[in-house]
Protein backbone atom coordinates (compact mmCIF):
# COMPACT_ATOMS: atom_id res chain seq x y z
CA UNK A 1 0.00 0.00 0.00
CA UNK A 2 2.81 2.42 0.87
CA UNK A 3 4.63 1.55 -2.36
CA UNK A 4 1.56 2.39 -4.45
CA UNK A 5 1.04 5.66 -2.55
CA UNK A 6 4.69 6.53 -3.21
CA UNK A 7 4.25 5.75 -6.92
CA UNK A 8 1.15 7.93 -7.18
CA UNK A 9 2.65 10.85 -5.26
CA UNK A 10 5.94 10.90 -7.18
CA UNK A 11 4.34 10.33 -10.60
CA UNK A 12 1.73 13.04 -10.04
CA UNK A 13 4.34 15.51 -8.79
CA UNK A 14 6.59 14.62 -11.71
CA UNK A 15 3.83 15.15 -14.26
CA UNK A 16 2.94 18.53 -12.77
CA UNK A 17 6.56 19.67 -12.52
CA UNK A 18 7.43 18.41 -16.00
CA UNK A 19 4.26 19.63 -17.71
CA UNK A 20 6.07 22.46 -19.58
CA UNK A 21 8.73 19.99 -20.78
CA UNK A 22 6.08 17.48 -21.85
CA UNK A 23 4.22 20.17 -23.78
CA UNK A 24 7.42 21.36 -25.46
CA UNK A 25 8.33 17.79 -26.44
CA UNK A 26 4.85 17.17 -27.82
CA UNK A 27 5.09 20.32 -29.93
CA UNK A 28 8.59 19.36 -31.14
CA UNK A 29 7.43 15.89 -32.18
CA UNK A 30 4.39 17.34 -33.95
CA UNK A 31 6.47 19.92 -35.83
CA UNK A 32 9.22 17.52 -36.95
CA UNK A 33 7.03 14.88 -38.57
CA UNK A 34 3.40 14.13 -39.34
CA UNK A 35 1.56 11.53 -37.35
CA UNK A 36 0.63 10.98 -33.73
CA UNK A 37 2.71 12.54 -30.96
CA UNK A 38 2.40 9.52 -28.70
CA UNK A 39 3.63 6.02 -29.54
CA UNK A 40 1.69 3.23 -27.84
CA UNK A 41 2.68 -0.38 -27.55
CA UNK A 42 1.18 -3.32 -25.70
CA UNK A 43 3.54 -4.84 -23.16
CA UNK A 44 3.12 -7.64 -20.65
CA UNK A 45 3.14 -6.59 -17.01
CA UNK A 46 3.07 -8.29 -13.66
CA UNK A 47 1.12 -11.50 -13.65
CA UNK A 48 1.06 -11.61 -17.45
CA UNK A 49 -1.41 -8.71 -17.61
CA UNK A 50 -1.10 -6.72 -20.85
CA UNK A 51 -0.97 -2.94 -20.67
CA UNK A 52 -0.38 -0.09 -23.10
CA UNK A 53 2.88 1.78 -22.60
CA UNK A 54 3.11 5.42 -23.66
CA UNK A 55 6.14 7.12 -25.20
CA UNK A 56 6.82 10.13 -27.34
CA UNK A 57 7.15 8.99 -30.95
CA UNK A 58 10.73 9.13 -32.20
CA UNK A 59 10.27 7.40 -35.55
CA UNK A 60 8.51 8.85 -38.54
CA UNK A 61 5.14 7.26 -39.14
CA UNK A 62 5.78 7.23 -42.89
CA UNK A 63 6.22 3.85 -44.58
CA UNK A 64 9.78 2.58 -44.90
CA UNK A 65 11.41 2.82 -48.31
CA UNK A 66 11.69 -0.35 -50.32
CA UNK A 67 15.03 -2.09 -50.00
CA UNK A 68 16.34 -0.79 -53.32
CA UNK A 69 15.84 2.79 -52.08
CA UNK A 70 17.67 2.26 -48.80
CA UNK A 71 20.96 4.12 -48.66
CA UNK A 72 23.78 2.16 -47.05
CA UNK A 73 26.63 4.36 -45.86
CA UNK A 74 29.95 3.46 -47.44
CA UNK A 75 32.88 3.42 -45.05
CA UNK A 76 36.41 3.21 -46.42
CA UNK A 77 38.22 2.87 -43.10
CA UNK A 78 36.44 0.77 -40.48
CA UNK A 79 39.10 1.40 -37.81
CA UNK A 80 37.46 4.68 -36.82
CA UNK A 81 33.88 3.76 -37.71
CA UNK A 82 31.34 3.48 -34.93
CA UNK A 83 27.96 2.02 -35.81
CA UNK A 84 25.32 4.42 -34.60
CA UNK A 85 21.78 3.41 -35.58
CA UNK A 86 20.49 6.84 -34.50
CA UNK A 87 22.63 8.54 -37.14
CA UNK A 88 21.25 8.90 -40.62
CA UNK A 89 18.27 6.59 -40.39
CA UNK A 90 15.54 8.02 -42.58
CA UNK A 91 12.78 7.01 -40.18
CA UNK A 92 14.19 8.95 -37.23
CA UNK A 93 12.86 12.41 -36.53
CA UNK A 94 15.34 15.27 -36.19
CA UNK A 95 14.91 15.45 -32.42
CA UNK A 96 15.54 11.74 -31.89
CA UNK A 97 19.09 12.22 -30.58
CA UNK A 98 17.86 14.51 -27.80
CA UNK A 99 14.86 12.36 -26.92
CA UNK A 100 16.65 9.02 -26.93
CA UNK A 101 20.01 10.03 -25.49
CA UNK A 102 18.32 11.73 -22.54
CA UNK A 103 15.42 9.22 -22.33
CA UNK A 104 12.96 12.10 -22.61
CA UNK A 105 10.80 9.91 -24.84
CA UNK A 106 10.13 7.82 -21.71
CA UNK A 107 8.66 10.67 -19.63
CA UNK A 108 5.13 9.61 -20.51
CA UNK A 109 5.78 6.44 -18.50
CA UNK A 110 4.76 8.57 -15.51
CA UNK A 111 1.19 8.19 -16.79
CA UNK A 112 1.68 4.42 -16.75
CA UNK A 113 2.89 4.66 -13.14
CA UNK A 114 -0.22 6.65 -12.20
CA UNK A 115 -2.43 4.04 -13.87
CA UNK A 116 -0.67 1.28 -11.94
CA UNK A 117 0.87 -0.37 -15.00
CA UNK A 118 4.44 0.42 -13.92
CA UNK A 119 6.11 1.06 -10.59
CA UNK A 120 9.19 3.03 -9.60
CA UNK A 121 10.47 0.24 -7.37
CA UNK A 122 10.00 -3.49 -7.81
Amino acid sequence: MAKRAFDIAVAAAGLVALAPVLIALAIAVRLTSPGPVVFTQTRVGKGGRPFTILKFRTLRSEPQPVESETVVPQVADFTSYVFDPLYGGKRYTPIVRLLRSTSLDELLNLVNVLRGDLSFVG
